[in-house]
């Protein structure tokens, strides 16, 4: 059995507990990242940590990670390589995808029916910003001009190569309230903009 398990995100967690009545025991040490991917495996009863940066480099920088003879990771396939990269190169890991990241079928009907009435782009991820700029390239010039709550610096540089030189604010440690104290911070609505019954 692995030292430390990693649990990369919420469906992470939902695939490795589908996978039948009995999934394969875990180690005493899990870490999960983010508050929702925590509360998510708290609600199968397994007590997990978050590492202090909910990121790549904050897991790589926690001692129980760093010391550990074997890690099992969970999560999706493709995304960053840098975890992976780092306990890869020692022969510590066990990478194991649990499910396949691509955009869903209806985003560009979905953007098409909001992108109008938008006044900001939350992107949990580079992939995902990519994802929403990618779906059409008229969606994609308007989404660009939006300004932008994410989770780190990285994030936003890549969103910066992408073409946007929208305002970015960060929300950190990303999670629904991070995000909300983002946009209460930063955000001054336009003098003639009328409010909305959904804003």
């Amino acid at each position: 059995m692995a030292d430390v398990a990693i649990f990369t995100s919420v469906n992470a967690v939902d695939r490795w507990f589908a996978l039948g009545d009995s999934p394969p025991a875990l180690p005493e040490q899990v870490f999960g990242v983010g508050a929702a991917t925590v509360a998510a495996l708290a609600g199968h009863g397994v007590r997990a940590v978050a590492p202090a940066r909910h990121d790549s480099e904050g897991l790589i920088a926690e001692p129980a990670i760093r010391h550990a003879a074997t890690v099992l990771l969970l999560t999706g396939e493709g995304g960053r390589q840098t975890l992976r990269d780092a306990l890869g190169r020692s022969g510590r890991l066990i990478d194991i995808p649990l499910y396949r990241r691509r955009a869903h079928p209806g985003l560009r009907q979905a953007l098409t029916a909001v992108v109008h009435w938008a006044n900001a782009v939350v992107a949990s991820s580079a992939q995902t910003y990519s994802a929403l700029v990618d779906a059409d390239p008229l969606i994609g010039a308007t989404l660009l001009r939006y300004p932008v709550v994410a989770p780190s610096e990285r994030v936003i540089k890549h969103i910066r190569t992408l073409g946007s030189n929208a305002p970015a604010w960060l929300a950190a440690p990303f999670g629904d309230a991070a995000v909300l104290n983002a946009l209460r911070a930063h955000w001054v609505p336009q003098p003639n903009q009328r409010a909305r019954d959904d804003d």
